[in-house]
């Protein structure tokens, strides 16, 4: 079973492409949405062909995930944290570590600063905007996942960033040890 909390990018159709790529029906999607009524309808109906294989559920907008412990094996997080502020993040991770089994995997996309060139100077610029208003630059703003993980038990097999049209995406696949 996958866990999965979702951000502005990839809620619509990232579910139904996982749950179309394993047609065997071993994979259940556990979708952990946001407040947004719209973006659950959304992603019920997108999923909705794949039956009880997909599960969406909505939220208060809490990061606390009401699933048992070890109950997933993996569990990614698509834009969602550098929505959060950092004790929502961390707290966040550590429940991903919580509801993952020894040995699952934990994926993540984040925005992130980056490092040359236009994607620097368009990091410059996201980090002024959202301080001067988080609405104006939809409330998130880049971050850095990788020393977030440093403090739990994580072992990262994978890092990377990515600036496509000079917007910096860092990429991080860790798994619980």
């Amino acid at each position: 079973m996958c866990g999965f909390t979702e951000g502005k990018s990839g809620r619509k159709h990232f579910g139904a492409l996982l749950l179309g790529a394993y047609r065997n029906g071993r994979l259940r999607y556990f979708g952990h949405f946001d407040v947004s009524t719209t973006m659950v309808e959304l992603a019920r109906g997108c999923t909705a062909r794949f039956g009880g294989r997909a599960v969406i559920r909505q939220t208060g907008g809490s990061v606390r995930l009401d699933l048992a412990d070890g109950s997933f094996d993996r569990f990614i997080s698509n834009y969602v944290l550098d929505l959060l502020s950092e004790e929502d993040i961390a707290y966040l991770l550590r429940e991903a570590y919580r509801v993952l089994t020894t040995g699952g995997l934990l994926g993540v996309v984040s925005l992130t600063k980056g490092s040359q060139g236009l994607s620097r100077l368009m990091t410059w610029t996201w980090e002024r905007l959202h301080r001067f208003s988080p609405m104006l630059a939809g409330r998130c703003r880049p971050i850095a996942v990788g020393p977030l993980l440093e403090n739990l038990r994580w072992k990262v097999h994978h890092r990377n960033v990515v600036s496509p049209f000079a917007v910096a995406s860092e990429i991080v696949v860790a798994e619980k040890i």
